[in-house]
């Protein structure tokens, strides 16, 4: 059915019969998988729901274009992200901070071919690569308006079905950065900062500090009190590496810590009966539009659709259990001149980019 909506004249009966029809299309669906015995709990969840292979394939032909420019990105010889082809002469945009050494491209034909990082945008977390191959289908962004809350996207994947598809939940807007944390709390001493709780599974808890040991300071920032230790960590951001000196009992000991995010160190026991894998980068972009779309970390840097297979952004961050962000379609655009330029090029990559916020509920 919706083949023969997209296909149809624009007339007010086909836009109104193509906006009414997921609803009544899942309803069905719904109403058949409640009258079948269920087998175990996953068949009447939201994921069946929504990214079934039945319903993926009813967004089959709205992705069949965009699907041609999706490619798999490995990072030293992992699979870390999509990439979307921006032109036939083998430039390709995907999610910077997930790059962390050799970079290679997967084509559709299974070819994996090495992988130049070309420039960096760090704010938006997209990186442009350079593959030696000419010939490949460049996706083609859409000049429209952001489709309106409520509407239908489909996220494309490498196959001819879509990998998720969902609906907007929020207008584009910014999402704020989030603040590097060590996952401690302090009380002031005369020997300076003295940690009094440890987050398990945090930052401090993984470079081996401990309850009692006096924080004396951060690289090269000294922390004789707590307020100067939080105005040194508010110069950081979360996958930032640094080093903390500090004093157990009467011997110093310098520990390597990499930055966490205050929201993961308040929420380490409900990661953890979390089946959901969230992205390392997913906050402080200038401009993004979420969506409920279940797409997983690593499947972030392809491209999304609306019903029309209009390209209308990049998903670029799996926030939490329930939201993903895509980077809107205007908002890289005026971007590709200048990473093509090679004046955004980066030494490394790997960190998340984003800026430190002040929050002073815990360091």
């Amino acid at each position: 059915m919706i083949n023969r909506l997209l296909s149809g004249k624009p007339n007010a009966k086909n836009r109104k019969a193509l906006m009414s029809w997921p609803i009544a299309f899942l309803c069905a669906i719904f109403l058949c998988v409640a009258t079948k015995p269920a087998d175990s709990a996953e068949e009447l969840d939201q994921n069946y729901l929504t990214n079934s292979l039945v319903v993926r394939q009813a967004f089959q032909e709205a992705t069949s274009q965009a699907s041609r420019s999706t490619v798999s990105i490995f990072s030293n010889g992992q699979k870390v992200s999509l990439g979307t082809v921006i032109s036939s002469d083998g430039f390709v945009l995907t999610k910077a901070s997930e790059l962390k050494g050799k970079v290679q491209c997967q084509l559709s034909d299974e070819r994996k071919l090495p992988a130049n990082i070309v420039g960096v945008h760090m704010e938006n977390d997209l990186a442009l690569l350079k593959i030696r191959v000419t010939g490949l289908t460049a996706i083609k962004f859409s000049n429209n308006s952001d489709p309106h809350v409520g509407s239908w996207l489909a996220s494309v994947g490498t196959t001819k079905f879509p990998m998720a598809v969902g609906i907007i939940s929020v207008n584009r807007r910014k999402i704020p950065a989030e603040r590097g944390a060590l996952g401690i709390a302090l009380i002031e001493t005369k020997q300076g900062p003295k940690v009094t709780v440890v987050v398990p599974d945090g930052a401090a808890d993984q470079a081996g500090i401990r309850q009692g040991d006096v924080i004396q300071k951060i690289d090269n920032h000294l922390t004789s009190d707590h307020p100067k230790l939080s105005l040194a960590l508010k110069q950081y951001s979360p996958g930032d590496r640094l080093v903390i000196h500090l004093k157990r009992g009467a011997v110093e000991i310098q520990l390597a810590a990499t930055l966490g995010t205050f929201h993961s160190t308040q929420n380490t026991s409900q990661r953890k009966r979390s089946s959901v894998v969230v992205s390392s980068r997913r906050a402080g972009f200038p401009m993004a539009i979420q969506h409920d779309s279940q797409v997983s970390a690593r499947r972030c840097g392809g491209p999304v659709v609306d019903l029309q297979g209009n390209v209308v952004g990049i998903n670029i961050a799996r926030a939490d259990r329930t939201a993903t962000y895509l980077i809107p379609a205007d908002q890289i655009l005026p971007l590709l001149n200048e990473l093509k330029s090679g004046r955004l090029a980066q030494k490394q990559v790997g960190t998340n980019g984003s800026s430190p916020i002040s929050r002073d509920e815990m360091d």
